[in-house]
């Protein structure tokens, strides 16, 4: 619900802002993976980042399908339907990759610590969106 509820609020960032508050949303990520080794310790709190956390994560994804699709209209009509595909495909091939290297981490450290190996990935989300921000200006 969570995830259905941040896609929904994306849309209207993304309608309002365009791609300009990306940066604040991937940070945001980071953060809230950075805090889930230390929220799981009370499992009130725990839960409330994992609602957090579902709420914020597909947010960059909705923004940026809808630049593609601006993009696309404007600049490219004829790949219209490309540029509607992007984010579905990218979604699974992220949920695949990130399903994985949980899967594999949780062999090697507690689960309360996975957030950790998701962060490294929110890092990455943070220096290609600000490279993105640097090239659409």
């Amino acid at each position: 619900m969570m995830f259905i509820i941040g896609n929904t609020c994306a849309g209207v960032i993304s309608s309002r802002y365009g791609i300009r508050k990306m940066p604040q949303i991937s940070v945001a990520c980071l953060i809230m993976l950075l805090l889930m080794g230390i929220a799981f310790h009370l499992s009130w709190l725990g839960i409330i980042l994992l609602c957090l956390i579902c709420f914020v994560l597909g947010m960059p994804g909705s923004i940026l399908q809808v630049m593609f699709l601006n993009v696309a209209e404007r600049d490219y009509p004829e790949a219209m339907s490309l540029a509607s595909s992007l984010n579905p495909i990218c979604t699974n091939v992220g949920v695949s990759i990130g399903s994985l290297v949980a899967a594999i981490s949780v062999n090697f450290m507690p689960v309360g610590q996975v957030g950790y190996v998701g962060a490294i990935f929110a890092l990455i989300g943070v220096i290609c969106t600000l490279m993105l921000m640097k090239t659409n200006a």
